[in-house]
């Protein structure tokens, strides 16, 4: 029946040429191959003769009885003489002359019985085939018998039954893409460069165009292009994930992250993806901010890109407010909490640190968190190793003590033991 990738790529690769409509049913197919067995066999062709179709499961298994040739063996482990060249050729002949195209001429589909050569597996041959269907036949015949003898032999029997026109016309057609693709790997085995060798040998023919476009390819090119845009952003979006056994040294792995929400002290999935982005966007840090639970504060939107991660708390008056790109003014009480891996304390001063292990400076900002920031801002860089955790916030000294104390610290140590090997973001 085809796979849906099959006809998409069909579709797109050969365009009209490849115009086929897909079998929607196994029976559809079943019905297909049990009438091109007979339509063969009234032609003359050396197609197993059928006799019928037995029902296994109903519209989902089907088995077509047909002749079996026992003792036959495929052409491509036979030994092939003139007589065998001539046979083998007459089948392209006589499918011409009954207007068929088999569509797949193999080793595999090309058997020797008792002398003769025999056409097996017709499922997919066409009726009324484009000149283009049928010179590709002629040319993936000759090169299945090339790969026995040699080019210059089969040709010369070739002219036996077809023009030379005819014959350059196969090769201009026959490329990569048309020939099936055990022949092309029995090609690359042997060494041999028979397509050259038989355009050699035949007149000189300008390549013929498979590329030919129509509505029904520019539709098919379309979803092909969809469909690798959207798996081009799942992988993006997956690469935003981090291993949690390499997460400490991936610097310059996050691009670009926007989340609702900031990460919160516990275990929670959501919360656990922001720490680990935090920890992939600034390598640096020995330890990670988070909101601690329970809290009255709102929790604001999360960034993450590399070299720099942000999140916002706010009061829950101010719901609203957080959830928009403008900046606060300094009566709105809001705590911007930023980590960099470029923080300098420059002329600020040191204070005393409430955070075990961390030194504390206030004064005017370090660090530019926003363009445009005006009022009195107070910074708390909380240096842990070579990082500076920054915490901006209005003159509200009531809601800046509160935030500061919603928020505390994770060290990459005890994110890695929570992870524990199970991050798949």
């Amino acid at each position: 029946m085809g796979s849906p990738i099959r006809k998409l790529g069909g579709s797109v690769l050969y365009g009209s040429l490849e115009d086929e409509a897909p079998f929607e049913t196994v029976r559809r197919l079943v019905q297909y191959e049990d009438y091109l067995l007979r339509l063969m066999r009234d032609a003359g062709l050396p197609t197993p003769t059928p006799y019928g179709v037995v029902v296994l499961t109903p519209e989902r298994e089907y088995l077509v009885v047909c002749e079996f040739f026992d003792g036959a063996v495929e052409l491509g482990d036979a030994q092939i003489d003139g007589a065998v060249i001539d046979d083998a050729l007459s089948i392209v002949r006589r499918l011409w002359d009954a207007g068929l195209a088999h569509r797949d001429i193999k080793p595999s589909n090309l058997l020797l019985h008792d002398g003769r050569v025999r056409l097996i597996d017709v499922a997919f041959a066409e009726v009324r085939p484009s000149p283009w269907r049928r010179a590709v036949d002629l040319a993936n015949m000759m090169l299945v018998l090339g790969l026995r003898p040699n080019a210059q032999r089969v040709y010369r029997r070739a002219l036996r039954q077809f023009r030379p026109e005819e014959i350059a016309e196969a090769f201009a057609a026959g490329r990569g893409v048309t020939i099936p693709s055990q022949s092309r790997a029995m090609l690359r085995r042997d060494r041999r460069d028979l397509l050259t060798g038989f355009r050699r040998l035949a007149p000189r023919r300008r390549p013929v165009r498979i590329q030919r476009w129509g509505i029904r390819r520019f539709i098919a090119t379309g979803r092909l292009l969809l469909i690798s845009a959207l798996l081009v952003a799942w992988v993006y979006g997956n690469s935003l994930a981090v291993n949690p056994e390499t997460f400490g040294s991936n610097a310059g792995a996050v691009a670009n992250v926007v989340d609702v929400g900031a990460p919160t002290c516990g275990p929670g999935p959501a919360q656990l993806r922001q720490l680990v982005l935090m920890a992939q966007a600034v390598p640096q840090a020995a330890a990670l901010p988070c909101v601690r639970a329970p809290s009255d504060l709102v929790a604001g939107r999360f960034r993450a890109r590399d070299g720099l991660s942000t999140f916002d708390v706010a009061s829950p008056a101010h719901t609203t407010m957080i959830r928009t790109s403008a900046w606060p003014e300094p009566s709105q009480q809001r705590l911007t909490v930023v980590v960099s891996s470029n923080t300098a304390t420059g002329t600020m001063r040191e204070v005393p640190s409430d955070q075990a292990g961390a030194r504390k400076y206030q004064g005017p900002p370090a660090v530019t968190v926003r363009a445009g920031t005006e009022g009195i801002t107070y910074v708390f860089p909380l240096v842990w190793g070579s990082l500076s955790y920054i915490f901006a916030y209005g003159e509200d000294a009531y809601f800046s003590q509160r935030a500061l104390a919603a928020v505390g610290l994770v060290s990459r140590e005890e994110l890695r033991r929570t992870l524990d090997g199970r991050w798949h973001v």
